[in-house]
């Protein structure tokens, strides 16, 4: 299991983001100016993790992988590259998932737009999309 850290992230629909496309497109408020689309829920990778197990139905593991040993896999990670190119677990990946990335949406909720779901309201229809495609 992942460890619980406080690298929390910011996440969004993709029908939401049609939503703010199409607001920011007719709104003249909107014109030039750089706008975030969230919805406004943090998540962090562990929870997301629990939560993609308890749609699944799988108990949640009772330990987890210490962060020093994911930032050693990291290192690791970046020396197998140098051999063979090819590894899913770099230092860099450690860092995106070990880092927060929390935006805010206020400016587009200033012009009306508000988020429609939520990412755990869409998992059970992502994980089953997922299921189904490996089938």
């Amino acid at each position: 299991s992942i460890p619980d850290m406080v690298a929390e992230r910011s996440m969004v629909s993709v029908s939401d983001v049609v939503n703010a496309l199409v607001l920011v497109a007719r709104h003249p408020a909107a014109n030039r100016q750089p706008l975030i689309v969230a919805d406004g829920q943090p998540y962090t990778p562990y929870k997301l993790y629990v939560a993609i197990l308890r749609v699944m139905g799988r108990p949640v593991p009772g330990w987890s992988v210490p962060l020093c040993v994911l930032k050693i896999l990291g290192y690791c990670g970046d020396a197998i590259r140098h051999v063979w190119k090819s590894c899913p677990v770099s230092t860099e990946a450690v860092r995106r998932l070990t880092c927060p990335a929390v935006y805010s949406a206020g400016h587009l909720r200033e012009l009306g737009w508000l988020p429609s779901t939520t990412c755990y309201e869409q998992l059970p229809a992502m994980v089953a999309a997922c299921l189904e495609s490996r089938r």
